[in-house]
């Protein structure tokens, strides 16, 4: 009876531990320019996107992060845990505890083609990298003030209609 309520407890303790493991994420420092190789816009489905982009909004302006942002309205920082192996928690700026499990995969010339988003109890999706659009860094400067951005624009050409987004 003791070797069994042993067991059982180094079952439970065990168990604990192991989901207090899974769900504490060790994030790895990155600097901005690792993380925008993963920028860019990746293809779920014939209408179905996930976009990433470098955000500041969440960790204070000069300190961008990876966010990604899809179909669901969902938006998501992206925190490193190993080369091409990320982490997102259950809301937009939230490490804490893992919600899911993003894994980029790259061509024989190391160029990223895909990510797989696995959220927790659901089944993995791998979306394909695409080039749908061009981006360009811009810069406006009126005396003292200056804006910067990124100018964002369809691949193909013709008319688009355009918006600009200010924020933070």
């Amino acid at each position: 009876g003791v070797a069994i309520g042993a067991t059982i407890v180094v079952a439970l303790f065990g168990g604990i531990d192991a989901i207090s493991a899974r769900q504490t994420p060790i994030v790895q420092p990155a600097d901005e320019k690792a993380l925008r190789e993963y920028t860019g816009v990746y293809q779920w489905g014939p209408n179905a996107f996930v976009y990433l982009q470098m955000w500041d909004e969440f960790s204070g302006f000069g300190k961008p992060q990876l966010v990604a942002f899809d179909e669901s309205g969902d938006v998501r920082t992206l925190y490193p845990t190993d080369s091409n192996q990320f982490v997102a928690g259950p809301g937009a700026a939230l490490s804490a505890s893992i919600e899911s499990r993003i894994a980029f995969q790259r061509d024989s010339a190391d160029k990223i083609v895909s990510l797989t988003w696995q959220r927790d109890g659901a089944a993995p999706r791998t979306a394909k990298r695409v080039e749908i659009e061009t981006r360009e860094d811009v810069r406006f400067t009126n005396r003292d003030v200056q804006l910067t951005g990124t100018l964002i624009a369809p691949s193909v050409g013709g008319r688009h209609p355009a918006i600009i987004l200010v924020h933070g």
